[in-house]
Parts: structure tokens; C-alpha cells; sequence
């Protein structure tokens, strides 16, 4: 079970401040649902058989990859106005991509991005085909391979190329493995994309552990004020 093996990489950001930082937060009850289906659709997790209630576990306490979600969050948040950081919530992408689109374009460069696509709506609409969910399903994604992991908890992933990685396999699980690649690459990777999704997984009982954790972690912030006008537990 992998979790933040190196806290300087949640507490030190931004890192530069001649660097510009986009970054996108999504509700916790979504974005453990969503995580979720992740370790469970890629077999190098060796998630595949887990319960939601094992991951929700996992998920509250910080015991999978890249560590605890509002560690992680909060380190940023504390630079939600910086000039140099652009702070932005998966919801309001879904509820107005063009916006967010211009947002993102005029942070980057008002002048050089931003009056541009306002003039030319054939660039920005080109863009926002370009981040549908379904152009997102017909990219091609690097595909990288878990090294050791729990059969009951999502593990970490480690920089070997999966070619290089069935070299040294049998034929058996070889075909297996580029079975499970060929279904990434086909677009399997991106699932529904949708706000709201946590009503269709979590019980009452999960959604208890939730609640506990949340107020725990955020009693002394109004990070959940971000989703203040989201339907939300």
C-alpha cells in the first residue's frame, strides 16, 4: 500500500515563483469514487477484486497513491491567490467550459491568449472539442506498471515502460497485460466524467466515514466552501 513518501512535495508549492501553476481540485466524494474505478480498471494496481468499502478505508486514512487528498489540496490552497497560481475547480469546468477556457487563456497570456480567442471562436471552439470527454477518450496515454502492491489496497506505480515489462514475462500473462493495455488505449481509461457521481456508490455508512474525515481535516479552513452550490453530503 503506497502512500506520500516525500511530504516536501505537498508543503513546498508552488516551487518557482517565475513558473505559472494551473491547478484543478474536485470534491472529495466524487474524486474517491473516481479514483476508485481507476485502481479497479488497471490490473497493475492489483485492485481488481477490492471493495469500495477497502478503498473508501484506504482513501480516508491516506493509504494510497500520492498520499492524503486534503494534504495534498490544502497545500495549495494556501496559494489559491498568488499571480502566479490559478486555482480551479472540476465542477465549474463541467458547469462552463468556455469560461474556463478563457480563464485558463487569459492567465496564461490575456494578450496573447485570451483576446485571441475572443476573436477568433472558431480557435476556441476547436479547444473545447479538443477537452470534450470524448476526445479525451481517443488520446493516447503512456501506459506505466505497479510494482508491488496489496491485493485489498491500490498500490503505487513506478516508471517501467510496459514493453519493457513483458519482455521478462510469460506468454500467458503477457497476453494478459496487452489485452488490459489494448483496453486503455482504446479510451476504457476516461469512465463518465460527470458531478455527482458519489449518489450512485457510496451507503450511508461510507458516507459517515466520509463526513467524519472531512470535518476533521478542514476544521480549520473554508476549503469546502468551494463546492458551497454543489449537491453535495
Amino acid at each position: 500500500m503506497a502512500g506520500n513518501d516525500n511530504e516536501e512535495t505537498v508543503t513546498t508549492q508552488p516551487r518557482s515563483a517565475g513558473a505559472k501553476y494551473i491547478y484543478v481540485t474536485r470534491n472529495p466524494y466524487d474524486c474517491c469514487v473516481s479514483y476508485y474505478h481507476h485502481c479497479k480498471g488497471l490490473p497493475w494496481y492489483r485492485f481488481t477484486d477490492g471493495s469500495f468499502d477497502d478503498f473508501v478505508d484506504a482513501f480516508v486514512r491516506g493509504k494510497v497513491t500520492y498520499g492524503d487528498y486534503f494534504d495534498h489540496l490544502l497545500s495549495w490552497y494556501d496559494h489559491r491567490n498568488d499571480p502566479n497560481v490559478l486555482f480551479l475547480t472540476y465542477e465549474d469546468l463541467k458547469k462552463d467550459a468556455p469560461a474556463s477556457v478563457l480563464k485558463v487563456a487569459d492567465f496564461l497570456g490575456a494578450r496573447e491568449y485570451g483576446e485571441q480567442l475572443r476573436t477568433h471562436p472558431d480557435a476556441l471552439e476547436k479547444i473545447l472539442n479538443g477537452v470534450s470527454l470524448e476526445s479525451m477518450r481517443k488520446l493516447t496515454f503512456t501506459i506505466k506498471v505497479s510494482r508491488t502492491a496489496s491485493p485489498t489496497r491500490p498500490g503505487a506505480m513506478e516508471s517501467t515502460s510496459l514493453s519493457d515489462k513483458l519482455k521478462n514475462e510469460d506468454s500467458s500473462v503477457c497476453s494478459s497485460k496487452a489485452l488490459a493495455a489494448k483496453s486503455l488505449l482504446s479510451g476504457q481509461l476516461v469512465r463518465k466524467g460527470v458531478v455527482g457521481d458519489w449518489k450512485t456508490q457510496f451507503s450511508s455508512e461510507q458516507l459517515t466515514w466520509m463526513k467524519a474525515w472531512i470535518t476533521l481535516k478542514t476544521r480549520e479552513t473554508d476549503v469546502m466552501d468551494l463546492w458551497k452550490d454543489v449537491d453535495l453530503p
